[in-house]
């Protein structure tokens, strides 16, 4: 639920904490040697730190394998930039979730899905995104303060979240929902949970996503689903405690079936603002594309709205 009047350029510390990383369920990162250094072999020299450098074209493998006590969903990564800028080809995600009430969840006892698709994206080693959030925030992160629309896109407050892999930083999706009355990911989960139906749940199996807040790369630190995993498909939405913590930022989007690819961002965006009693495309974010590659980023239209 909302306040009245969004104080959006408030911000009440000025020397907040440095925040450390703090993950939904707990993540594992695949080992494949040393990790990239931004000094290693082929990293992009100043020039090319522009974001137009950080494109990358390949394919990506996403494997999930379901036992009778865990999930793991591995996701590889090829490029033949990575191989250029970096000195390998390959970067791997991967996650394991316990199942500790297997006979309670909505996954079979035991299965394996894969799926190949192309990859298009903007990637890159956490030291090289940050030194482009340093000198070129508004191009990316965050939104010059004249935007007009209901109310304007609070300005230090991230538009993008990224997907952490053995070797870097892929931005993945857009935020799409934000709270000016409740800030704390925790709480606005529960509040979200406690709106939608029975499946609805505040532990659902998922990869971490991260937004780079207050000069720190954080981990989603609240999630909310329709399903636990939802092998048929879910609404679902990572949630973080915003920069100053006057604001809760939410990705939504609707996944597929299992092992799970968003196929919309607008759907979940407008299913959560209608249970939370919301006001739909509050703030205008311009995030509706994909930074750089001109890309659409499904059916987001570059609105935020406020729940």
């Amino acid at each position: 639920m909302t306040r009245d009047t969004p104080d959006d350029e408030k911000r009440t510390s000025t020397n907040m904490n440095r925040r450390t990383a703090l993950g939904a369920l707990g993540a594992s990162l695949l080992a494949t040697g040393s990790g990239f250094g931004i000094g290693g072999a082929g990293a992009m020299d100043g020039s090319a730190r522009e974001l137009g450098g950080f494109r990358v074209t390949g394919t990506i493998v996403t494997r999930a394998t379901i036992r009778p006590t865990a999930v793991t969903i591995t996701k590889r990564k090829t490029s033949s930039e990575l191989k250029e800028r970096y000195g390998k080809s390959e970067v791997v995600e991967e996650r394991t979730i316990e199942r500790p009430d297997p006979e309670a969840d909505d996954l079979p006892e035991k299965a394996k899905r894969e799926e190949q698709r192309d990859w298009d994206a903007l990637y890159a080693t956490g030291d090289e995104w940050e030194t482009l959030f340093e000198t070129q925030q508004e191009t990316l992160m965050f939104t010059d303060d004249g935007v007009s629309a209901d109310a304007s896109y609070p300005s230090y407050v991230p538009k993008y979240y990224h997907a952490q892999d053995s070797g870097g930083y892929e931005l993945k999706g857009p935020v799409n929902l934000l709270s000016n009355s409740t800030a704390d990911a925790d709480d606005l989960a529960v509040e979200i949970d406690s709106q939608g139906g029975i499946l609805w749940n505040t532990w659902p199996v998922e990869y971490g996503r991260h937004m780079y807040i207050d000069g720190e790369w954080i981990e989603n630190e609240a999630s909310v689903a329709s399903g636990p995993f939802g092998v048929l498909g879910r609404t679902h939405g990572r949630i973080w405690t915003g920069p100053y913590s006057n604001y809760g930022i939410v990705g939504a989007h609707i996944d597929d079936a299992a092992p799970h690819e968003a196929t919309s961002y607008l759907d979940a965006e407008q299913e959560i603002t209608d249970m939370m009693s919301g006001n739909s495309d509050y703030y205008d974010a311009d995030n509706g594309e994909h930074p750089s590659t001109g890309n659409s980023l499904l059916d987001h239209n570059g609105d935020v709205s406020l729940i």
